[in-house]
């Protein structure tokens, strides 16, 4: 989506080195790529994939927050009052295990999660471990109950959008 402009069931591949979103109409011939200040939004499909479990919508970043740097945020969880959010990015690093090829070089996923406050209009960085979400969130409600159980360990990002529907009742 970009504008008043949609596409559907088209190929693409998000490119999360250079955060461009390559769109291919009809092959090769017929591609071009889009940065986060040129589209609003896209959408993966979960189509026939054994990788992917379920649909993954992401927004530009300058629909969520306009002065946030330019990238694509997956949401994880929309609210009225909070939503949560995760940035992907790629670096390319030296793999240190090849010593007969010692520049061979290859692509790390990296990840961030940020959750957005409609109240502050902030974009907050929140790391996913027990404590620094118990904290973040200590002044709207006592959100440990659902970081103690199996669920946070297994699926941190199922035991986050519970916390998030918690928060958005609050």
């Amino acid at each position: 989506y970009a504008g008043n402009d949609k596409s559907e069931n088209i190929k693409l591949g998000y490119n999360t080195y250079n955060q461009k979103v390559d769109i291919s109409l009809d092959g090769v011939n017929n591609s071009f790529s889009k940065s986060p200040s040129e589209l609003d939004s896209f959408v993966i499909n979960k189509s026939s994939s054994q990788y992917i479990k379920e649909d993954l919508l992401f927004y530009s970043s300058k629909i969520v927050k306009p002065d946030f740097k330019d990238c694509f945020l997956q949401v994880i969880y929309h609210g009225n009052k909070y939503s949560l959010f995760k940035a992907y990015s790629s670096s390319l690093d030296y793999v240190s295990t090849n010593y007969i090829q010692s520049e061979l070089r290859q692509f790390t996923l990296e990840y961030t999660y940020y959750y957005y406050d409609a109240q502050t209009k902030e974009l907050k960085k929140i790391k996913l471990s027990k404590k620094k979400i118990t904290d973040e969130f200590k002044p709207i409600m006592d959100v440990s109950s659902y970081l103690e159980d199996d669920l946070f360990n297994s699926y941190p990002e199922k035991a986050m959008q519970l916390i998030f529907a918690e928060l958005n009742k609050k």
